[in-house]
């Protein structure tokens, strides 16, 4: 756990994901918006061949959806996903979409992952967004201590890491030259669906909307859209803490 002086508040590591075995490494963070740092390398490794399960639950998907998933079909895990880190389930409940949400949980006697990336090839686009439903549904928090619920990267340029306590949600980031950027909103949050979007473009603009809260910030810099990184779920185990994520209703789009 680091101190990140943008928010006063305890974060977790936010590296760029170095090691696909879990969403945080070392303190490679700061050279993971580098074009020459080890995030591009291992987004460009990621297959962008796997079939993505578009199925008849999710409804009025825009024209410009480059990936979606609702969950509510039969295809297993890894569906449309490149990768299927620990053991993330598919399973019937409180769902957004009927019948079936992923969940993603972790319990502090066996810590765990449970998480899902897909990483998607983009050809002249000047943004691109990923949507989803998102549920603390369990949290044992200790101090400022958070979920990382999803991240986007786009290598070289910067990500957005979003965050939940039982008491707020927050978005943190990095960009290419070691600049941070990032927000957070107090709230209600465990057991409540919260729609989230997460966008970066092009021309710098960062935003994060959680249900009818926009928070937008524009970086310093531009950047291009080689392609983009998608991932939900718990990515390293918890210690010393238990911890339940629900989510449904996947999809992103690029412009």
């Amino acid at each position: 756990m680091r101190l990140v002086p943008l928010f006063a508040i305890a974060l977790s590591s936010c590296a760029l994901f170095t090691n696909f075995g879990a969403f945080s490494s070392s303190d490679d963070e700061r050279d993971a918006g580098s074009p020459d740092g080890p995030a591009g390398s291992d987004l460009e490794a990621g297959s962008t061949d796997a079939p993505s399960p578009f199925d008849a639950n999710v409804l009025g998907l825009p024209p410009n959806t480059i990936f979606a998933d609702s969950f509510d079909d039969a295809t297993p895990i890894p569906r449309g996903w490149d990768l299927s880190l620990g053991s993330p389930k598919i399973t019937t409940g409180e769902v957004i979409s009927p019948p079936h949400i992923l969940t993603s949980t972790s319990v502090r006697t066996t810590p765990s992952v449970a998480a899902l990336v897909k990483t998607i090839a983009l050809s002249q686009k000047t943004s691109v967004s990923c949507s989803f439903k998102v549920k603390l549904q369990s949290f044992a928090s200790v101090s400022d201590v958070h979920v990382t619920a999803a991240r986007m990267i786009v290598p070289g340029f910067t990500y957005i890491s979003f965050h939940l306590t039982p008491y707020q949600w927050q978005s943190y980031g990095q960009f290419a030259d070691g600049g941070e950027h990032g927000d957070r909103h107090v709230r209600q949050i465990t057991k409540l669906w919260m729609s989230t979007k997460l966008t970066i473009a092009a021309s710098g603009a960062v935003s994060v909307i959680v249900d009818d809260i926009v928070k937008t910030q524009q970086l310093p810099i531009t950047g291009e859209l080689p392609s983009v990184r998608f991932e939900i779920g718990l990515g390293e185990p918890l210690e010393d803490r238990d911890a339940d994520v629900h989510y449904d209703d996947v999809v992103c789009t690029a412009e």
